[in-house]
């Protein structure tokens, strides 16, 4: 299904450090690389802070355990995307992902695993943490499982601040921040939002 948007809730997996780890995955297979590329984009909240590790759908489908998950899902024919590594034909920017002082891992690339929508649906998706080259041990820490993502998102979709970004509350799109907390304050538009970082540019206030 060319233009079709998968989503997972991600969790601790495996015993991981990050108890607390919570937030979406959203891939959404917009054909930009070829008939079965998309593009995956990540906001999960309480990992390993400013470090760097590895994002990507697994061929398993649960987050039961590690043999549960699979290895990497790909095409043997177009090759593995999800080694990090820069591929310009499957992986154009690596497939990781950053985090910030707060442990907020984000990610935004695209890739191509030789398999579209419909033999996506149902896989785990796993975050590794922090690469070996910056000391970690790699280790698959979150999980969650791709379902087709809602067409309609969930929440008030007014604008809230997270960690110097103005984002939206809701989930469900790819635009969406996550639901706001009791504590967050919303605002009617980004730009009101935005307004209020002043020592943020504005074209790097919204995510």
């Amino acid at each position: 299904t060319l233009g079709g948007c998968l989503e997972a809730r991600m969790s601790s997996s495996n015993g991981g450090p990050y108890s607390t780890a919570d937030g979406y995955i959203t891939v959404c297979f917009d054909g930009k690389l070829s008939e079965t590329s998309g593009t995956l984009r990540m906001r999960v909240e309480n990992l390993n802070t400013t470090t760097e590790g590895g994002v990507h759908v697994h061929s398993g489908t649960s987050c039961a355990n590690s043999t549960a998950q699979g290895g990497h899902y790909f095409n043997p024919v177009t090759g593995d995307p999800w080694f990090n590594a820069v591929n310009s034909s499957i992986a154009p920017t690596g497939t990781g992902y950053t985090t910030d002082a707060a442990g907020t891992g984000r990610a935004d690339f695209q890739f191509d695993q030789g398999y579209g929508y419909d033999l996506t649906v149902g896989r785990a998706v796993v975050v590794h943490d922090t690469i070996t080259s910056l000391g970690g041990d790699y280790a698959r820490v979150s999980c969650g499982v791709l379902r087709a993502a809602d067409p309609r998102p969930f929440g008030t979709e007014e604008w809230y601040i997270d960690n110097n970004y103005c984002v939206k509350d809701c989930v469900g799109s790819t635009s969406c921040g996550g639901l706001a907390q009791s504590w967050n304050i919303l605002y009617p538009t980004a730009s009101e939002c935005c307004g209020l970082l002043t020592w943020v540019e504005r074209e790097d206030c919204v995510e």
